[in-house]
């Protein structure tokens, strides 16, 4: 009681510890701000125009109000949705901070135009099929789902309990929240799948969406100089008592992890680059497949293995390439130069 006193006292106010959440991460703050303000302003003094931001598709099709789709996204209209969806992009915030604001924003633009287009094509087809769809849930709802496509692929599970025999990870309560805005109707179930498909389709690069989904570095210097002011937060400054609390020591424990798969993985992809590049000159050189199944002659083993190789790798390497001396010198040193660090 007393060090949460003397937290308090020192300046560091709830307020404070909760923006300090959104260090690096401005664009989503403005998403989640944004969802709110916009919100409460439909809701109450601008009410009368609450009907522009919902998606009715007689409108669309009948009236030929094609904006209706785009303008829909822009803001919540219903507190359910509100209330989950930023529970949920609160948690995706540590994609902006791990890929960068431009990039970040660029992904989501990319995944706007991607939901577009397939929630354009799944209303065409039941008008078409004169399928009973009134109206699609307002708000961003197929852009946040996408997110968790790379949030159940790149980032680590972190078991903090069980439950019948159920481990229960850190990102539970992330897909349960995404369970109950898909389950509460038929229509939210929809965006909720075109979301998922269009986070697929992004991880892809299907239609080359990440070359032309792009903020140009001029744009992203501008919205900067003018918004980041209001947007941008400093680091949070915690006490050193705070620091030692269970739960900074689990997020610190989930950061750690997510840079060490991150490595991993750019690990992974550049030993697979170098294996492609090794077989593609060993082919252009020797001219010839590998004849895996020819011992390839001893005192070239010995050779190699006088270099500081062992005996296994200079019979393998001799063997990937044609008993080539060179070839299989080159080869060993390149795979040794890849390895990550203590591996031999």
């Amino acid at each position: 009681m007393d060090n949460n006193y003397e937290m308090f006292s020192n300046g560091h106010s709830i307020s404070s510890i909760f923006t300090g959440v959104f260090y690096k991460a401005p664009l989503c703050r403005a998403i989640i701000y944004g969802s709110i303000g916009s919100y409460l302003m439909i809701s109450f003094p601008l009410q009368k125009y609450k009907q522009l931001f919902e998606c009715n598709c007689q409108d669309i099709f009948f009236n030929r109000q094609i904006w209706r789709l785009p303008v829909s996204r822009l803001s919540f209209t219903e507190v359910k949705y509100l209330f989950l969806c930023i529970i949920l992009m609160f948690q995706f915030k540590k994609f902006e901070k791990r890929y960068g604001t431009r990039k970040f924003a660029g992904h989501v633009l990319g995944v706007f135009v991607l939901t577009q287009v397939l929630e354009f094509l799944m209303l065409y087809s039941a008008h078409k099929l004169e399928y009973q769809l009134d109206s699609l849930p307002s708000g961003p709802i197929a852009v946040i789902f996408s997110f968790l496509i790379p949030f159940y692929l790149d980032l680590p599970r972190i078991t903090r309990a069980s439950f019948i025999g159920i481990p229960i990870t850190g990102k539970s309560f992330s897909y349960i929240t995404a369970l109950q805005v898909s389950s509460s109707s038929i229509p939210a179930l929809l965006c909720s799948c075109i979301g998922l498909v269009a986070g697929v389709l992004h991880r892809k690069n299907v239609f080359r969406v990440r070359s032309w989904a792009r903020v140009p570095v001029c744009v992203s210097r501008v919205l900067h100089r003018f918004l980041g002011p209001l947007l941008d937060v400093s680091a949070p400054a915690l006490p050193k008592n705070y620091g030692a609390t269970l739960e900074l020591q689990r997020i610190e424990q989930e950061e750690r992890l997510e840079q060490t798969m991150l490595l991993a993985n750019i690990q992974q992809h550049r030993s697979q680059l170098l294996s492609n590049r090794i077989r593609d000159q060993r082919s252009q050189w020797s001219g010839a497949p590998p004849n895996l199944a020819q011992d390839p002659p001893d005192d070239l083993i010995q050779t190699l293995v006088g270099c500081g190789f062992t005996q296994e790798r200079a019979s393998e390497a001799l063997r990937l390439n044609n008993s080539n001396l060179n070839l299989a010198l080159d080869y060993l040193i390149q795979v040794q130069a890849s390895a990550p660090p203590g591996t031999t």
